[in-house]
């Protein structure tokens, strides 16, 4: 059964979801925490609940939504993984983020991509990666067939 977590984060209220498995095995995704008490959040509810992150996933790349990816990344060394059209919604967040009053943001590059038609596994579950570009050239969403979710 996939169970998932929401946290809203930032002054753009973004919201960073953790997916996982009955086991505990886990899937990041659009890490928005910033300021150090929103990652002690994530980090504390990945302890309590004894989860074993496996997968970064950026649905798109929008700087609200990357804006912990690095921290990510540092704390649990796992892939992080785009659509590759997102990729110069990526890189624009460097500047972006000090713009937006982010000036300790630092970008990480992806180590692969996801693509339409491919499926990502979080331990047992399976969720379908669906194209849904407009908001973002590469957006995508992940859907879980067997809740419908």
């Amino acid at each position: 059964m996939l169970k998932i977590k929401r946290f809203t984060f930032n002054p753009f209220q973004e919201n960073t979801y953790i997916i996982y498995d009955e086991k505990g095995s886990a899937a990041i995704i659009d890490p928005g925490c910033y300021e150090p008490e929103e990652k002690k959040e994530l980090y504390d509810f990945i302890i309590q609940e004894n989860l074993k992150p496996e997968l970064l996933l950026n649905t798109h790349c929008h700087v609200d939504h990357v804006l912990g990816n690095e921290w990510v990344e540092q704390t649990y060394s796992i892939p992080f993984l785009i659509h590759e059209n997102e990729i110069p919604v990526l890189n624009s967040a460097k500047v972006l983020a000090r713009n937006y009053g982010f000036p300790a943001y630092r970008g990480i590059e992806p180590d692969g991509y996801v693509s339409p038609g491919k499926e990502i596994s979080v331990g047992q579950e399976e969720l379908q990666v669906l194209f849904v570009p407009g908001h973002a050239p590469g957006h995508v969403v992940f859907y879980h067939p067997t809740s419908k979710i």
